[in-house]
């Protein structure tokens, strides 16, 4: 059985190369959730929130599907796409503290600001939730455990 933090990184990582492989994708879809149809009572099943900034950019659509495509691959993850309709940094912290709510197993998330979620992403770290950033990251690198993003 694999790590939980290799799981992550192994979606991430999937949804990464998606994106930089097929920045045209498109979809509609604001909120999306995948899981596989059966799974081992006791094995955990980890969720992850995946925040973005805006929810039309064809790079973060793409990163869902890959992210979603790998969970199901995986059978023990759900991701939950989560973002605001606009590319915002309030609206973005709104996302964030709803998504706290319940806390997820793990956050990955493309910050609205390098600075400014600094604040935001130390309490989420507080509150137990790895958080992984992608395509851009924060000055405070000690909130996060990595951070995925193309050149």
């Amino acid at each position: 059985m694999k790590g939980k933090g290799t799981q992550v990184l192994g979606i991430v990582g999937m949804a990464t190369m998606l994106a930089g492989a097929a920045c045209g994708a498109a979809s509609s879809t604001a909120t999306s959730s995948s899981s596989a149809a059966t799974s081992s009572a006791s094995q955990k099943h980890y969720s992850i929130d995946f925040i973005t900034p805006g929810n039309t950019n064809p790079y973060f659509i793409t990163m869902d599907l890959g992210a979603e495509e790998e969970a199901q691959t995986l059978g023990d993850a759900t991701v939950t796409w989560d973002s605001a309709p606009t590319t915002d940094l309030q609206a973005q912290v709104q996302v964030l503290n709803a998504a706290m709510v319940t806390p997820p197993d793990f956050l990955i998330i493309a910050p609205a600001s390098s600075t400014a979620m600094n604040a935001n992403l130390a309490q989420v770290k507080s509150d137990g939730v790895p958080i992984i950033t992608v395509d851009r990251d924060v000055t405070d690198t000690s909130v996060r455990i990595g951070s995925i993003y193309t050149n």
